[in-house]
Parts: C-alpha cells; structure tokens; sequence
C-alpha cells in the first residue's frame, strides 16, 4: 500500500539541475547576440530546470482561469531577461544535493533516454505536420519525473528498481512492492499539482495515452528499451510497428528514420561527469543489418576474375555553369544568379533542402532569409558569427565546405542547438557567397540528411568559383550604371 507521506512529499519538493546547464544557461545569457530561444534549448533538456520554469509561469492558472502554458519558449517570452536570471538562482544544483554516484549515473542515464525520447517524437511529430513539435520535447524530458523525485525520497529504492530493471526484470513491480505505488504516478501527481504541461500530464495517464500523448509514450518506451536492452530488441521492434501503424508509414521507413535521429542525437548529445556505460545508446547505435562490422560471408568462386566496379562518373556541372552564364548575359543581378543557383542544384543535383543565410548589419549572426524543402523548423532561426565555429569560418572567405560524417563530429560542437535540431543533418555543403574580399552570405544545401556522393562535391568546387566571378562582374555592372 502507498506511503501517504511519500504522497505529500512529493508536492514540496524541488528537481535539481545539472550544475553545466545552469552554467551554460547563464553564459548564453551572457553572450553578444544572444535569443531567448537559445537558452530554452538548454531549459528544455534538463528536467530540473524545466520543472522550475514550468512552475514559476503556471503557479497563477493552477485554478483552470486560464490555459497552461505548454512550452518553455513561450514561458521565456513571458519573463523576459531579468525574472529568468532570477529564477536561475533559485534552483537547485543536483551534483551538490544528490551525493550517491550511482544515484548521480542513473540520473544522468534518464536524461539520456528522455533526450532521445524527445527527439523522435519530435520527428514523428513532423511527419504528422504537429502545430508544435517543442511540446513533444518538453513532455518526453519530463516523463520520467517520478523517477527523479523517487530518486530524492527514496533513493536506495530507486536504485534497486533501477537494477531490477537492467536485469530484465519490471520496474513497475518492484516499485510497487517496495513503496506500493508506481513513480509514474509520483510523477502524475507532481505534475498536477506544480501546473506542468497538459500534454506530459496526459503522458503519465495510462487512460489518456491517445493522440500526440501517444507519440510521447511510444518515443519514450523505444529510446527506454534501446538503453535496457539493444537497438534490435523486440521491444524496440514492437514500439515501432505501433508507431508506423498511427504515422500510417512504412515499417521500413520508421525505423530508418528512428535510427538517422538516434545517430544525429549521438553526434550532439554533451553530458558532464561520468557517463555510465549505459548510455551507450547515444554514441553507439547499432547501424542497419549488414553494416555491423562483421565479416561478410565469403562468396562463392567464380570461374572467371571479379572485376572493380567502375567508379561513379563526376556529375556534369556543364548546364549549371551555362544558366548562371545565361542570367549574366540577361542582366540578372546577384539576386538573380542566386536564384539560378539553386533552382538548378535542386532540379538537376539531387539536392532536397537548401537555406540561404545573409548577415545583419552589425555582421553578429546570419539569419535565414529564404528556405525551400525545410518546414516551419526554420522560422526565426540564425547563427552567431560571434564565437568561433563552423558559420564563423564560412564567413571568413569565399569557398565551399563539404561537411559529411567523418569531419562532422569536429564542428558539432560549435552549432547551436536550435540549429541541429532544425536541420537535422550530419552531411551538407555550406557555400560561401561573396564579392572580392568581402563576403556576403552562406547557402546551405543538402540531400535530405544522405551523405552527399564525393564525386559531386568535387564537381562543384568550379561552379563555386564562377558563381564568386559572375557575382563580382553583376556588383561592379551594379556599380558602373550607379556612375
């Protein structure tokens, strides 16, 4: 039977966050430039401070008067900079309150799960065309909520349960015959009563687990059983034939698409302190059959010598280099050449996505001024040219960088959040557009997240040189009518 003091406990207490994310929440307040989204990237994955933000702006709409408010990004715009320095000083730090390594590591392992959770079921939220993709994160990171505040009660119990459910056996199980009742219900309770989002609260409801809250449970129950046991686990298999049967997608497809954002995840994912070796899920995704690094079966002999096959023939860039010589015959100005770019790269390159960026006056950030194959992800969104990274070093000089996965992880680190998450792509060109020494902006082109064939990015160096030549031709035409 329940513990009615575990009950009562729960509403007076207060989730710790990671003593890095309130660090970096503040620096990136800190820094030139900086949105207010940028820190609610930071908010939304970790619960301690998702938690605390939550129940600060939903405090006075506990009585019904007035809708909760559902994601952090709104909470923000409603504190504005000043309330959230404030409350950022009030929470706690969870490496000062929780001492217990073990129960410090499996803390961390629940962020890495609900992180994971949440990026899928954003994704599947796009593939549904959801209003509001930020919603999905935030209840995935908050799912596990009765496991953190068991964690602060009963710490030896949430321990073992945790155990137990490593070993294969059932978490609900031993939380019930240890306390008598479940930390999904905890968590049910907690969020109730702190004004949490209505969607999480529908999420730790097992009669509500319809519509978008089903997309959070399903997610949250697949990056659970990818950590417990492995990415081909029957586990993981069923949550995703449940979820192709209500995206109404291919099996095929989901499961591709589930391990491109555990891959992408892998690639982003920082956490401080010692990871255990059970967040492997993030960093070590099993790839698709086939390619696991076993030996392949042998073949059997052939009577005659197998030939290599030939290698793949370098694109013709001939069409591309005649329509941008065509737009500068017609007088097109840079804006014009522009436009040719990227028809052509879209139409005849296999190119699917593509976002061009343009500086502000005081050249701090670029920001998107024009998109094609991308949803509304890409609304608002810009990055600092102010700290050193990727963007930075694009803006140094006209040329064209081929980012694909074996160079990416070394300037994962320097994109924004809000940006990867956007994009969600690991295998992009960035081309550099300029007149003379000054640059002017960035393109950025991909093929839907595969990896870009070498034989083309090499093909395109050239088209990029011309297109730096017509464009210094159009601005010195430009210049010339001026006089």
């Amino acid at each position: 039977m329940a513990d009615p003091a575990l009950l009562e406990q729960v509403t007076g207490l207060r989730i710790p966050a990671l003593a890095e994310h309130l660090r970096a929440c503040r620096d990136t307040l800190d820094a030139p430039g900086t949105a207010l989204a940028d820190v609610g990237v930071i908010i939304n994955r970790d619960p301690g401070l998702a938690t605390h933000f939550f129940r600060h702006i939903n405090k006075s709409r506990l009585d019904g008067s007035r809708p909760l408010i559902s994601t952090i990004e709104s909470s923000l715009n409603l504190l504005g900079e000043t309330a959230i320095r404030n409350l950022l000083e009030q929470v706690p730090v969870l490496e000062e309150q929780v001492t217990d390594k073990a129960v410090l590591q499996h803390w961390y392992r629940l962020i890495v799960r609900s992180r994971l959770a949440a990026e899928i079921a954003a994704d599947w939220g796009r593939l549904q065309n959801d209003r509001a993709p930020s919603e999905l994160m935030a209840a995935c990171t908050l799912l596990p909520l009765g496991e953190y505040l068991l964690a602060l009660l009963e710490p030896a119990s949430f321990l073992a349960c945790a155990r137990e459910e490593l070993a294969g056996g059932h978490r609900n199980t031993c939380e019930l015959e240890r306390l008598g009742i479940r930390s999904r219900d905890l968590g049910r309770e907690a969020a109730r009563a702190w004004g949490l989002p209505q969607l999480l609260q529908e999420a730790l409801d097992p009669a509500a687990m319809i519509g978008r809250a089903q997309n959070v449970v399903v997610a949250y129950a697949l990056a659970s059983a990818a950590d417990v046991e492995h990415w081909r686990s029957p586990a993981v298999e069923a949550a995703m034939e449940l979820a192709s049967g209500y995206l109404n997608r291919p099996l095929a497809e989901v499961s591709h698409r589930v391990h491109q954002v555990a891959a992408h995840a892998a690639r982003q994912f920082r956490l401080p302190g010692v990871i255990p070796p059970a967040a492997k899920l993030l960093w070590t995704v099993l790839p698709e059959p086939g390619s696991q690094g076993e030996a392949e079966p042998e073949t059997p002999p052939t009577a005659e010598p197998e030939t290599a096959p030939p290698s793949p023939a370098a694109p013709d860039i001939a069409p591309l280099k005649q329509a941008l010589t065509r737009t500068l015959q017609e007088g097109g100005d840079a804006n014009a050449l522009i436009r040719t770019l990227l028809e052509r790269l879209h139409e005849d390159y296999g190119f699917e996505r593509s976002l061009l960026l343009l500086p502000d006056p005081q050249r701090t950030r670029l920001n998107v001024r024009h998109q094609r194959g991308f949803g509304r992800e890409t609304a608002g969104l810009f990055v600092d040219l102010v700290r050193p990274g990727l963007f930075r070093k694009a803006m140094e000089k006209q040329q064209l960088l081929w980012i694909r996965d074996e160079n990416y992880p070394k300037v994962a680190a320097g994109l924004p959040e809000r940006w990867t998450r956007a994009v969600a792509s690991a295998n992009f060109l960035l081309l550099t557009l300029g007149v003379g020494e000054r640059t002017l902006g960035v393109i950025y082109l991909d093929q839907g997240g595969r990896p870009i064939p070498p034989e083309l990015a090499r093909a395109l160096q050239p088209a990029a040189k011309l297109l730096a030549r017509a464009l210094q031709i159009a601005h010195e035409r430009k210049h010339q009518r001026k006089a």
